[in-house]
């Protein structure tokens, strides 16, 4: 958001395919404005539920009361009847309309740069403001990862895509990681024990249209049940050691983008591609595909037992 006609109104840059980008289009078709409001500094839960994709129909308030065990308290703003959380250090209250849009931007974003370009985008008509007392603005500023923003969502977005991927009947999963450095989103792991001809691409694919790993990614890398997904150094040798770069790598096209995508040109549609690279031993040679040439951790346990205070093992 960026404050607007001194401080009467403020731009809001939602992107299209996001659930409050559909409630505004909702609101816009049957009473043609929409309600919003936008809390300002408040528990940093908000925050995480706020910027990770919780399930459609599902309310981000009743997600975060879920997490702390109990009903976030609110209150109803007094223009649009719209719950606020009631601890929040400011709320600003309004409405949107399709025809009010003011340039927004650039600002520094969770890719690392200043993208996204000068672009009009929906603007809310400030009719009310609250605040506490001397408020406090607790954020989060994006910018190159890794930063708090990328930490968080990490390990949200890798549980997230790790039940949708549950959920949705995949057999052998052993663990999925959204890495820092791609802020969480653009760089998937994930860490399959093949079953059978296609699992790996299986894998990949269906992880690169999940609605919880869709937006904004730019590379799925499946790798075997033996290699931590959370450790970018072990995945990239994995895909170093794993990948023939003709055969194992599949590129989707004019998949779900990003305004803040620094490779998009101003005033394009948000479309990007992106890689699914099958890191996994294959199928064919599982059998005898060379033995990994390292220690076992049987052996590393004991080695650290016995010098402890030089390799911090525990006496």
């Amino acid at each position: 958001m960026q404050v607007q006609n001194d401080g009467r109104a403020a731009s809001v840059n939602i992107e299209a395919g996001k659930h409050g980008a559909a409630h505004v289009r909702a609101w816009f078709d049957r009473e043609g404005r929409a309600p919003i409001t936008a809390s300002l500094g408040h528990d940093p839960l908000l925050l995480v539920v706020a910027g990770t994709e919780v399930p459609r129909g599902v309310s981000e308030l009743e997600y975060a009361g879920a997490v702390l065990g109990r009903p976030v308290d609110i209150v109803a703003g007094e223009v649009t009847g719209l719950p606020v959380p009631a601890f929040s250090e400011i709320v600003v209250e309004g409405w949107l309309t399709p025809d009010r849009r003011e340039p927004e931007g650039p600002f520094g974003e969770w890719t690392g740069y200043y993208s996204g370009s000068s672009e009009p985008v929906l603007t809310m008509n400030i009719e009310r403001i609250y605040h506490r007392h001397n408020p406090i603005q607790l954020g989060a500023p994006p910018g190159k990862p890794p930063h708090d923003y990328s930490y968080m969502r990490s390990v949200m977005k890798s549980a997230m895509i790790h039940d949708a991927l549950d959920a949705a009947g995949l057999p052998g999963l052993e663990g999925v990681w959204a890495h820092e450095v791609g802020g969480g989103r653009q760089l998937l792991a994930v860490a399959v024990h093949q079953q059978y001809p296609g699992h790996v691409r299986q894998t990949g694919l269906l992880t690169a249209s999940l609605p919880a790993a869709a937006y904004m990614n730019k590379f799925v890398v499946v790798v075997d049940h033996d290699v931590d997904p959370r450790s970018l150094n072990d995945v990239m040798w994995a895909v170093c050691t794993r990948t023939d770069p003709g055969v194992d790598i599949e590129v989707l096209h004019r998949t779900w983008g990003s305004r803040v995508d620094p490779l998009r040109e101003p005033g394009a549609p948000a479309f990007n591609n992106r890689a699914v690279i099958d890191a996994c031993r294959p199928w064919e040679r599982l059998a005898e595909f060379p033995a990994v040439a390292e220690a076992s951790r049987d052996l590393l346990d004991r080695v650290v037992q016995r010098w402890p205070d030089i390799l911090g093992g525990i006496r």
